[in-house]
């Protein structure tokens, strides 16, 4: 994910994850990945369909937020 933010691939990151895999996520990302996060939702979603995990973060205003166009 550096390398991905130092090519510009990608300007923010949102997170979705269960605890205690969020605190894992974070630890594993480089300080300069952890500065973009933009949302971190602390969220099992192993369960939900496609169509409910995109309502979910687009109620937590989580979609739309890269400006190159693809999930981070």
């Amino acid at each position: 994910m550096d390398r991905g933010l130092g090519d510009h691939e990608f300007d923010s990151v949102t997170l979705l994850a269960a605890k205690p895999f969020l605190g894992e996520l974070r630890h594993y990302l480089g300080e300069s990945v952890n500065e973009r996060i933009d949302a971190a939702l602390n969220n099992d979603l192993t369960s939900l369909s496609a169509a409910e995990i995109m309502q979910r973060l687009q109620l937590a205003g989580a979609v739309g937020h890269s400006s190159a166009g693809g999930a981070a």
